[in-house]
């Protein structure tokens, strides 16, 4: 029995010790694949705001491009209305001097009204209207 005991103790020792191995192998495997299952939720989560995101700033880059696009149409309009009005005020000014000079008076010829360039630059544009509604 004397020889019996170291034994027994020795094996349960083993024992004590392997199954603290394979717990810990256990344990480890669970936590990895705890650790993956949160990388994966996490990742997921990523995506689907990083999609809700990319459709929202799609969505305003449209609007952002039909705003543009009407503003632009709108200012040739009002551009090109104002050049036939220019026209029209030059016209009326040289038919006055003709009639004046007819009549004996003497006047300068009209000074020419001409529009003035557009000087733009792509990088001029800002792309927006006023204030961002979250900037006050």
């Amino acid at each position: 029995m004397g020889e019996l005991l170291p034994v027994i103790i020795g094996s349960s020792g083993v024992t004590a010790v392997m199954v603290a191995v394979i717990t810990a192998l256990f344990n480890r495997g669970k936590l990895k694949a705890d650790a993956t299952s949160l990388i994966t939720q996490a990742a997921g989560g990523l995506v689907t705001s990083l999609q809700a995101d990319n459709v929202r700033l799609r969505t305003e880059n449209t609007r952002n491009a039909q705003r543009r696009d009407r503003k632009e149409s709108a200012e040739r309009r009002r551009d090109n209305e104002f050049r036939r009005q220019l026209e029209r005020h030059h016209e009326y000014d040289v038919q006055l001097v003709r009639q004046l000079r007819a009549a004996g008076i003497e006047v300068p010829d009209p000074p020419e009204l001409d529009f003035p360039d557009y000087n733009f630059d792509d990088g001029d544009f800002t792309g927006s209207d006023g204030p961002h509604p979250n900037q006050g």
